[in-house]
């Protein structure tokens, strides 16, 4: 019978143990996605975003309230990269508007 490596069984019990894995995920990202590519990543789905606006506003074979509808829907895409940019309590999700 084979057993999975020593670090596979770690790392399964540490994420199975209080959802601690986003933690540890946390260091490990950073180590190798840095800061400037994310701020790079970020900007670019800024950028993606601010272009789909325009193009849902200029439609004209939209109606308004559908527009309206995709508009809001458009602003509450989320990008999640890299790492969060604050650590939060493990029973919350953390998004970057959470207290």
């Amino acid at each position: 019978m084979a057993f999975p490596e020593r670090w596979r069984t770690c790392v399964r019990q540490v994420s199975d143990i209080n959802n601690l894995g986003w933690i540890l995920s946390r260091f490990y990202a950073s180590g190798y996605f840095s800061d400037k590519g994310k701020q790079l990543g970020e900007s670019l789905v800024t950028y993606v975003k601010q272009q789909y606006s325009k193009t849902i506003s200029s439609l004209s074979w939209l109606d308004d309230s559908v527009k309206t509808m995709a508009l809001q829907k458009l602003q509450k895409l989320e990008a999640l990269m890299g790492f969060p940019d604050k650590v939060c309590a493990y029973d919350k999700p953390c998004r970057a508007d959470s207290n």
